[in-house]
């Protein structure tokens, strides 16, 4: 992140996010790390005022096993996972700026080689806006985003960021 210009630092894990500003990024499968869980019970309240003030909270794919729903959106918005894998997906917005220029296949699909595209997989949602899904017309949401006052919240069950390129 830093070579595109971006200043990053680490989540403090023992004080609140109240304060910050910009993204908080939990990637793939922090939920399984117990101080996530420690966080949560802490600061989940914190975290939706964090996004309400107009900052962005992007999730990775995360094991349903650990966090099927995140404790941290507010009551409008709602999302469950479960243990399904894809290897395709529907861009079901192409205009959205998080997928402009992204390459689909001449089925309007996109893929990704050697890997599953959606790992422990969004399944249900309430509020959300499905920029990408596993079906076509946004079932089974793969990338989706959804408005909480000034700010957004960002849900994925790609892993891109745990990827490694040969």
């Amino acid at each position: 992140f830093e070579d595109a210009g971006f200043d990053v630092q680490q989540l403090p894990r023992d004080s609140s996010p109240a304060g910050l500003e910009g993204l908080i990024f939990f990637g793939t499968f922090a939920s399984q790390d117990p101080q996530y869980t420690t966080y949560m019970s802490q600061y989940a309240s914190e975290l939706q005022e964090f996004v309400a003030q107009g900052n962005v909270l992007m999730q990775m794919t995360q094991a349903d096993q650990d966090e099927v729903t995140p404790p941290f959106l507010p009551t409008q918005l709602f999302i469950q996972r479960n243990n399904s894998n894809f290897t395709k997906g529907y861009i079901s917005h192409p205009e959205h700026p998080l997928v402009q220029g992204i390459a689909v296949n001449e089925n309007q699909q996109l893929t990704w080689i050697r890997h599953n595209l959606s790992w422990q997989s969004l399944d249900l949602q309430r509020g959300f806006e499905v920029i990408i899904a596993a079906e076509e017309f946004g079932q089974t949401p793969i990338l989706m985003e959804a408005h909480h006052e000034e700010g957004r919240f960002i849900f994925t069950s790609m892993h891109f960021e745990k990827m490694r390129f040969i």
